[in-house]
C-alpha cells in the first residue's frame, strides 16, 4: 500500500540529507525539535494534517518518516534509548521498524 508523501521539494526539511547527517542525541522530543534522525538514517517529524486531539488535551499531527506519512497522528514524537516512540490518544507506541506497536 502507497501512503501519501509531502511535496519534499515545498517541504525539504522532511527528507534525509544523506551521510553525513549525524544521529540526533539519545534524548530529543518533538516539538521543541523539528526533527530527529534515528540510528537507523530515517528522519521523523510531524506533518501538517491534524487528527483527534480530545483524549490528550493537545493538538495531534500526523508522523512523518523521510517524507512519508505513516498513518498515524501524534502530538509529540521521542527519540529516546536508540528508539522512536509516539505519544497520542492511544497512548505511547514504539515503532517496530514497520509500524507502532
Amino acid at each position: 500500500m502507497m501512503r501519501p508523501a509531502y511535496d519534499l521539494r515545498r517541504f525539504p526539511f522532511m527528507k534525509p540529507m544523506g551521510p553525513h547527517m549525524p544521529v540526533t542525541d539519545a534524548y530529543v522530543c518533538i516539538p521543541p525539535a523539528l526533527v530527529i534522525n534515528d540510528s537507523c538514517g530515517a528522519l521523523w517529524t510531524l506533518g501538517f494534517d491534524r487528527g483527534s486531539s480530545w483524549r490528550t488535551g493537545e493538538f495531534e499531527f500526523d508522523v512523518i518518516r523521510n517524507g512519508v506519512k505513516t498513518g498515524e497522528h501524534a502530538c509529540r514524537i521521542e527519540y529516546r534509548q536508540h528508539k522512536i516512540r509516539i505519544f497520542g490518544e492511544a497512548g505511547w507506541r514504539t515503532w517496530n521498524g514497520k509500524t507502532f506497536i
